[in-house]
């Protein structure tokens, strides 16, 4: 999460520090410090995570692993290149489902997509 996010929701960091860390792109980030049990809720339900705190970001709160983790989450690639999401209760007696990729989304385009849109002949 963003640092702005952070304080924006008036969350105290339980632990404060500079550490660099290079995420998948490979550039390194500064995070400054760590929120514990965050409330994060869709739909009805509710699962409380540790947030690391980083000073920015192209989006200002990325669920991670201790997330996906607590929730039981699961992504289904559908067959027209969609993608549905599903979280969990802690019992597993209830669950939210929604669609996380629309079908065919610009963003979402494969290689082969991308070839396709752009060949020259």
């Amino acid at each position: 999460m963003t640092m702005d996010l952070a304080e924006q929701l008036k969350l105290p960091m339980s632990h404060t520090f500079k550490l660099s860390m290079s995420g998948a792109t490979g550039r390194a980030k500064e995070f400054h410090g760590l929120c514990e049990d965050v409330p994060i809720a869709i739909g009805d339900i509710v699962h409380k995570v540790p947030v690391w705190v980083i000073g920015r970001m192209e989006h200002a709160l990325v669920l991670g692993r201790p997330y996906q983790k607590t929730a039981q989450m699961s992504l289904v690639e559908t067959p027209d290149g969609g993608t549905d999401a599903a979280i969990y209760t802690r019992d597993g007696t209830g669950f939210v489902s929604w669609t996380a990729v629309r079908p065919r989304e610009k963003r979402d385009q494969t290689r082969d997509d991308l070839l396709q849109l752009h060949a020259v002949n």
